[in-house]
């Protein structure tokens, strides 16, 4: 399993994005970074605070990744990351689309967005709620972005979107948004998952958002590339260095800045795309 990383200004190659909502101009310059050592990793494993955004619109009752559909691989890749943290670590769940039909005016279907479990040592119930989700309706990712980050109150966490498209509601737009929920809040990172999407718009989120963007093309991977980045220390070992303004002690680009001892400002990870 091998991870290419887009990271502007590498290298003097151009670096052509797939699949749904990518740009046709030329991407940033491309890199091939190593896997992650999961098992040396796992041990060295310290506790975090993570909040999990997971995309219930109709969409994603596609069954185009590998046996089931979209919706139940992200259903599985969820349960399998929560079970997976270390001892005390903190989890909660954002999702959106689960309520309201895609035919329901638009007022509704963009304000359907839910905060199922608060961050809190609860991964049991995580696990429960994200097993009931029905994938019906819209896709309101900015103000997802908003649920899920004032569930900060102060103190680190990392967010994860885990989506198979684009917002479908802005305004608030969701690359402005990240933008200014990563400025407001020090210890905040935010990531994104593709799920058979490779969006300029989620690439921007991440990237803003001070986070990585990684895409996946079936169950297997998804749950392999939520576990890499539920992991900070082995993330910021197997991808590129983000930016190292970024202060608090738990966030993902501080500890890349530390691990690669280089003060260096860099630009945010763009894209990461493994094969296998």
């Amino acid at each position: 399993m091998v991870a290419g990383c887009s990271v502007p200004g590498l290298s003097s190659s151009a670096h052509s994005s797939t699949g749904s909502g990518a740009s046709a101009a030329a991407q940033p310059a491309s890199a091939t970074v190593g896997p992650t050592g999961s098992s040396a990793a796992s041990s060295e494993r310290r506790p975090a605070n993570y909040l999990l955004i997971v995309d219930a619109s109709g969409s994603m009752r596609k069954s185009d990744v590998g046996g089931g559909t979209r919706m139940a691989a992200a259903q599985d890749a969820a349960s399998k990351f929560v079970s997976s943290l270390p001892k005390g670590s903190r989890v909660g769940l954002v999702s959106y689309g689960d309520k309201t039909l895609e035919e329901a005016p638009r007022s509704a279907g963009c304000g359907d967005v839910s905060l199922k479990v608060p961050v809190g040592s609860d991964i049991g119930a995580v696990t429960r709620q994200v097993k009931t989700l029905r994938p019906v309706g819209w896709t309101p990712i900015g103000k997802a972005l908003q649920t899920a980050a004032a569930q900060a109150k102060g103190q680190p966490l990392n967010v994860v979107l885990i989506t198979d498209g684009e917002d479908s509601c802005a305004p608030p737009d969701p690359c402005q948004t990240a933008a200014t929920l990563a400025a407001d809040n020090a210890g905040l990172s935010i990531s994104a998952i593709g799920l058979n999407a490779s969006s300029d718009q989620l690439s921007c989120i991440a990237s803003k958002g001070k986070g990585y963007f990684v895409t996946a093309s079936n169950s297997a991977q998804l749950a392999r590339r939520l576990e890499a980045l539920g992991d900070p220390d082995a993330a910021s070992r197997t991808f590129p260095p983000l930016e190292s303004s970024r202060s608090g002690p738990d966030s993902w680009s501080t500890r890349s800045a530390r691990a690669t001892r280089d003060s260096r400002r860099w630009t945010p990870v763009r894209r990461c795309e493994w094969s296998g």
